[in-house]
């Protein structure tokens, strides 16, 4: 964690109004996103990745390699990334499918070949998860407070949605066929089949459904909920004529079509995965080059996820953005990326989770670059009368280093020891020009510097320069 002096402010209600900003301004279309290497050198293909509120990480890595071809993982700010391992349990492969805000994972274990019995692992202790009647149980979400919920065998050996409370005691879920989501109220939503077979999603609260409708103007096609907010905001897709097409639920409003980016492109859908606190949503779109992640913003704009991470792209160290899966209140999102910076000795493939944090802040290049001089770097989109300060760390290929801002929750530097070197006023036009010393002794050097207001809990772009 990076220590500094400075007073805390509500970075929620900060990231709320920045994103109101945001959707109807040129530089919140321009915001881009740090890039954090969770998976470092290890082996293998990375699938999935689960963001906590709190910085926590959780996923898979294919190994095909070795006693657990399966290999779940735990990655935090203070920690890198390590298995969580089947204390107690002869498992053979595991992985991670959420995370909530105390580290707890969720996920499924078994043969090399199937995964099919759920487990809970907390602090380096694993239990297995099982449903009312005995069966198996597979847990799909977990909230704060460790309530989980997912689906297991039910009457007639038939699948019924299943909520754990923090004992691991299980109870169905009304009579829903599966629950994906749960939030801090212990609200729920899942979905099960009509008489005609079609798939209806539901949201569950003590003890009561509350249909979410459809948006096909006949009915016949599946609703899938996938994720509810804290603050009972449902993101899905809806079928209409064999396409997903993506909705947000609310009880005042009730379902609403999330537009995409304005491409026909089959087979491809368009579907909303998840959502945070501020309204923030994720999903995915067709474009013009197939299928792409997006982002809606509160207000319902849309854009491209891709082009908002510069680390990204042909001829860089990461050269394919390979899908997001999570998103956190920070605006964090969990996602999966090709690096072509692996040492030869690294076998196999190179998909590997990574963290995407949102740059608020704007940073220049680092003028002249040359070390024993003064060099200069401008800032832009800060808050007026606050401190923008600089920070420098030697660069990583690997991009593994990552500090959290004490009193900014999950929100850090894409950095491993970060050095404060500047810091200066912020004007009235959000602008504001830091000075560094560089010392001769980083001559030949590569780092990479990034600046930050901790009265905000705004970082910026990374800026690496070699001296």
């Amino acid at each position: 964690m990076l220590q500094l002096n400075g007073s805390r402010s509500s970075f929620l209600g900060a990231f709320v109004a920045a994103s109101l900003c945001l959707a109807a301004s040129v530089q919140a279309q321009a915001q881009q996103y740090t890039l954090t290497n969770l998976g470092g050198t290890r082996p293998g293909d990375t699938f999935d990745v689960a963001l906590s509120n709190t910085g926590f990480a959780t996923g898979w890595t294919v190994t095909n390699v070795g006693p657990l071809p399966n290999l779940g993982f735990v990655w935090s700010p203070k920690k890198s990334m390590t298995p969580n391992p089947p204390v107690g349990q002869p498992w053979t492969s595991f992985n991670g499918v959420d995370v909530n805000d105390s580290g707890t994972v969720v996920g499924l274990f078994g043969t090399a070949s199937f995964m099919s019995q759920g487990y809970r692992w907390t602090s380096g202790a694993a239990e297995e998860i099982h449903g009312p009647l005995g069966f198996q149980g597979i847990p799909r979400a977990i909230n704060s407070a460790g309530w989980i919920v997912g689906v297991g065998g039910g009457p007639g050996s038939g699948l019924r949605a299943i909520m754990w409370d923090p004992s691991l005691a299980p109870s169905f879920v009304a009579d829903l066929t599966s629950a994906s989501g749960i939030n801090a109220s212990n609200q729920v939503v899942g979905w099960r089949s009509d008489a005609a077979g079609t798939l209806r999603g539901f949201l569950w609260e003590n003890g009561v459904l509350t249909s979410l409708g459809s948006l096909d103007p006949l009915n016949k096609g599946n609703v899938l909920p996938r994720a509810i907010n804290d603050g009972g905001r449902v993101v899905g897709a809806s079928v209409i004529g064999g396409h997903e097409h993506a909705f947000l639920w609310t009880a005042a409003s009730g379902m609403t079509e999330l537009t995409g980016l304005g491409v026909a492109g089959f087979p491809f859908n368009v579907s909303a995965n998840d959502i945070n606190s501020s309204g923030w949503i994720l999903g995915y779109a067709p474009n013009a080059q197939g299928q792409a992640d997006v982002l809606w913003g509160p207000d319902g704009s849309i854009r491209e996820l891709a082009p908002l991470i510069p680390d990204i792209g042909p001829g860089k160290t990461w050269s394919q953005f390979f899908g997001a899966h999570s998103l956190n209140d920070a605006g964090q999102i969990g996602a999966v990326a090709i690096t072509s910076a692996l040492p030869p000795a690294v076998l196999g493939p190179q998909l590997r989770p990574i963290l995407l944090t949102p740059a608020n802040l704007t940073a220049s290049a680092l003028t002249p670059g040359t070390a024993g001089s003064v060099n200069t770097l401008q800032v832009s989109g800060a808050t007026p009368g606050a401190l923008a300060i600089l920070a420098a760390d030697a660069d990583d290929p690997l991009d593994r280093g990552y500090a959290t801002i004490e009193g900014c929750g999950s929100m850090g530097l894409a950095m491993k020891a970060p050095r404060v070197v500047a810091s200066a006023p912020v004007d009235a036009t959000g602008h504001a020009t830091l000075t560094w010393k560089v010392p001769s002794s980083l001559t030949g050097v590569s780092m990479r510097v990034q600046v930050f207001q901790k009265s905000e809990c705004f970082v910026s772009n990374v800026v690496r320069v070699s001296f």
